[in-house]
């Protein structure tokens, strides 16, 4: 039997607890999370989401996040107003701001805030840049410390490190680029089988010429003629050679 002691040190006990729990549960407000162990270690965080087996794992005071797959934003302690859709997004722990969709895009990132990527594996190395947009498979993929670029396309600036303030705009565009910094958008066309760059200025005149061509020739009957010719094997003329899109 217990004594009157023993039974009310049990009692304090057992309220002590109960106070805290309630207490922790009074200081987690809009949370709302399913999946085992999701938002596990949540103490003050409040308005999070999170969606898969241990997103959110060790949040504690972070608030405004959303996570949806699992272990995303795993390791996301004090980050805010992150969202991330996949299984993305594990080592965040104070970058905050960050918004990833795909597969493994800003798996690495620490403290890197203000990002965005879009695309499997878009900035999965980058760990401190900021300020960074990837949409695109593979974009800015090797990216870690580089600030303030974009990339749009496949594999745009695939290979930047440390490069900051570069526009990429196309597939493949600035694959090579590494720390270079301020470049422009350009973008890699193959319409040779050895890829070069334009401008998007220079590719709108090119366009704007071949469209006055295409429209001439139609006007004049000469392209049709040519067809012709060519479709009955007459060598009496001959095709033009093709020219590349660069206009040379």
């Amino acid at each position: 039997m217990k004594t009157n002691k023993e039974r009310t040190a049990v009692f304090l006990y057992l309220t002590s607890a109960l106070v805290m729990c309630s207490a922790q549960a009074l200081a987690q407000t809009n949370i709302t999370k399913y999946g085992t162990n999701a938002l596990f270690s949540n103490t003050t965080g409040d308005f999070n989401s999170a969606f898969g087996h241990s997103s959110l794992y060790i949040n504690t005071s972070g608030s405004r996040n959303t996570a949806s797959g699992s272990n995303s934003l795993y390791s996301n302690t004090t980050g805010n107003n992150n969202t991330a859709s996949g299984s993305v997004f594990r080592n965040n722990t104070t970058g905050s701001n960050n918004t990833t969709t795909g597969y493994a895009s800003l798996f690495a990132n620490t403290t890197g805030v203000n990002n965005t990527a879009s695309g499997s594996y878009s900035l999965s190395a980058n760990t401190t840049g900021n300020n960074n947009t990837a949409t695109g498979y593979n974009s800015l993929v090797n990216n870690t410390t580089g600030g303030n670029n974009n990339a749009m396309g496949n594999a745009a600036l695939f290979s930047n490190t440390g490069g900051n303030a570069n526009n990429a705009m196309g597939p493949l565009s600035l694959y090579s680029n590494t720390t270079g910094t301020g470049n422009p958008s350009r973008a890699i066309w193959r319409c040779t089988p050895t890829p070069r760059g334009i401008t998007m200025s220079r590719l709108a005149t090119v366009l704007e010429r071949s469209a006055r061509q295409a429209a001439a020739m139609s006007l004049s009957g000469n392209w049709r003629a040519r067809m012709k010719r060519a479709a009955t094997g007459s060598t009496s003329r001959t095709m033009p050679p093709r020219r590349c899109c660069t206009g040379r």
